[in-house]
């Protein structure tokens, strides 16, 4: 299907002369367009995939990876690897209480000396995050620096 100048307009409002009279000389072709009835899914401003995307267990999570870790978390939990894990678990990391650092999870892992019957936490916190660090939240970088200096003997692992 070819488009006059005219036509070409009509299709494309926002286009320029030199475009669309390169187009049609050459046979300019649109693509076939979504029905004036199909809904288009309105994504949001951090381009997140949709809340139905990003919901386990009735919670929906800040993203889909950190949806997928949680799904993990239960897997290692059914598997014994852990205990348990709780999420949004938030630790001071400045002199006043208002500089915090939410980590996304937290797992715990109960250890047992049985020779003197001692009972010890393998805590571990884990922080998902993009693999691209340009794609990290501002500040994000210093409150993992700040969260490792003021408790070094808590493994915090990026995933």
């Amino acid at each position: 299907m070819k488009l006059t100048a005219q036509e070409l307009k009509e299709v494309l409002p926002n286009a320029s002369g030199d475009f669309m009279e390169l187009n049609v000389q050459q046979g300019f072709t649109p693509k076939a367009t979504a029905s004036p009835t199909a809904t288009l899914v309105k994504r949001d401003k951090y381009n997140r995939a949709t809340p139905a995307d990003r919901t386990y267990n009735g919670i929906t999570y800040g993203s889909k990876k950190e949806m997928l870790h949680a799904q993990e978390l239960d897997l290692r939990v059914q598997a014994g690897e852990i205990d348990f894990w709780i999420r949004q678990v938030p630790f001071i990391i400045g002199n006043d209480p208002v500089t915090k650092y939410v980590a996304d999870f937290m797992t715990f892992r109960q250890i047992i000396i049985y020779e003197s019957d001692q009972r010890y936490w393998d805590i571990e916190v884990h922080e998902v995050k993009p693999k691209s660090e340009k794609a990290w939240a501002p500040g994000a970088k210093r409150k993992i620096k700040l969260f490792r200096a003021k408790y070094p003997n808590l493994p915090l692992r990026i995933v």
